[in-house]
């Protein structure tokens, strides 16, 4: 009995020491894993300039933000976008005595991201943001917050678009020095052909009608364009659409123009708007957009 008894404690003893040897691998893993970093999230935010205006219906514009967790460069497509508020509509211009009632407004497209650069400090990247607003004559989106992946940016960004027609055309900035010339003139062929209007007979139809077209005018610094024709502050200066006539092969052609007479009214250094909306058909407008940048 002896022999059992002292037999048995010695059985207990090994299985005890055995179940603590196959639990040490355990406790170390354990131990291991609290030891291993833990994965940083990713954050984001907007720097600077975050509030946005385009009078051209499809265009892209540049926007910073600060990243901190990433690894490598961030992935154009895991930007997201949330705004707060969003809007878009058409309207019928009081100048047009064709049309009745407003085109309905397409569902809007969201923003997205093209291309990521990196910016000038350290973690700031440089966003292109795309948009397509065919289709409508205004839209906005305000309160918009960034995401990228799962983090969501707490500051906003807002974006408005006023190009007052369903296809607005950005033409290229000319450059007018006052000490050359008092006044200015830009063939506008090219961006009528973008609106569909492939000759001068297409665009001269146009004012079969009264009232079909208007230009606007707006500074460089301004949100919106002045429902005027002419800049409040410089009375002196004159914007208008004209023509001129040139002789090809024997045969003249009429060529289109937006002007402005009186630059020296004008003050150098900055860039002026003529924006030029023409009725195309029901409801349905075009506009061609020219910065005019005025220099010494």
């Amino acid at each position: 009995m002896m022999l059992i008894k002292n037999s048995n404690k010695h059985l207990s003893a090994m299985l005890t020491i055995l179940a603590t040897v196959l639990l040490l691998p355990s406790l170390s893993a354990c131990s291991d894993d609290k030891d291993e970093p833990q994965p940083v999230p990713v954050t984001i935010e907007p720097v600077g300039e975050n509030s946005f205006v385009s009078f051209i219906s499809t265009e892209s514009f540049d926007i910073t933000v600060k990243m901190t967790g990433l690894e490598g460069k961030p992935d154009p497509a895991e930007f997201t976008f949330f705004p707060e508020t969003q809007s878009n509509s058409n309207l019928v211009f009081n100048w047009d005595e064709e049309s009745t009632d407003p085109a309905p407004a397409p569902e809007l497209k969201p923003l997205s991201v093209s291309a990521v650069e990196q910016g000038e400090e350290p973690g700031e990247y440089i966003l292109t943001l795309d948009y397509d607003l065919t289709g409508n004559m205004s839209a906005f989106w305000s309160g918009v917050r960034i995401g990228y992946g799962k983090a969501i940016s707490v500051k906003t960004m807002s974006f408005h678009y006023e190009g007052m027609a369903q296809k607005s055309v950005a033409l290229p900035v000319e450059t007018v020095r006052k000490s050359e010339t008092n006044e200015f003139s830009v063939d506008i062929r090219e961006g009528l052909k973008s609106l569909g209007l492939e000759s001068y007979d297409d665009y001269e139809d146009i004012f079969a009608y009264h009232g079909c077209n208007y230009l606007y005018v707006g500074l460089e610094s301004d949100d919106t364009l002045s429902p005027d024709d002419k800049w409040k502050d410089y009375p002196g200066a004159d914007p208008s659409i004209g023509t001129s006539y040139v002789e090809e092969s024997g045969s003249v052609i009429t060529i289109p123009l937006l002007m402005v007479n009186g630059i020296n009214a004008l003050d150098a250094g900055k860039t002026y708007y003529l924006h030029y909306v023409i009725r195309l058909g029901d409801a349905q407008y075009g506009a061609l957009h020219q910065p005019l940048r005025v220099e010494e």
